[in-house]
């Protein structure tokens, strides 16, 4: 890195930070960490001081067109992936009670992600309150579990306003009925 120009760094390290911005939480984020960290070691290693580097690189980045996002998705397709009718819950503002849903969720071919109307879902891991599951997109916690044949489905019991999605209807009746 000795012989590039500290202006080329500067717009090096402005374009890793805007890409680790994008990024959610996996290996590629970890190598442009790594990336920008070593930009960062060189330049204050030719006597810029770490405050003044990001300061600059801020302003590098508000000149560069910020309005794509590298992290768009298309869901998979639906053929080659497992699924199964399952209950969802938003837990949305309340956190505890949220509107539900019965429908059909997609799994990943790995298992981490899940799928259901256009919205990819990620595990909380066990960190949720009274949710498993976090919309990657926009972050909001849901509770997904597979239905109840008692058809009480939410968390704290009962179906007071939970939906049958029209594709599966039929099927979660016929699974229900035969108790």
């Amino acid at each position: 890195m000795k012989h590039i120009s500290t202006e080329v760094l500067l717009e090096n390290l402005a374009t890793y930070i805007d890409k680790e911005k994008n990024y959610k939480w996996n290996k590629r984020r970890r190598l442009i960490t790594a990336d920008k960290r070593r930009i960062e070691y060189e330049l204050i290693s030719r006597g810029l001081e770490k405050w003044s580097i990001y300061e600059k690189a801020e302003e590098i980045l508000s000149k560069l067109d910020t309005d794509v996002v590298d992290d768009d998705w298309i869901i998979p397709s639906r053929k080659n992936l497992k699924s199964r009718i399952m209950y969802i819950e938003n837990k949305g503002d309340d956190g505890i009670l949220g509107s539900g849903r019965i429908g059909r969720v997609y799994f990943s071919k790995s298992g981490k992600s899940l799928y259901y109307d256009n919205k990819r879902f990620q595990s909380l891991k066990g960190s949720g309150f009274k949710s498993n599951y976090f919309d990657v997109d926009t972050g909001e916690h849901y509770w997904i579990s597979g239905f109840k044949k008692n058809q009480s489905d939410k968390l704290y019991g009962g179906n007071k306003g939970v939906t049958i999605d029209e594709d599966v209807r039929d099927e979660y009746l016929a699974i229900i009925q035969s108790q």
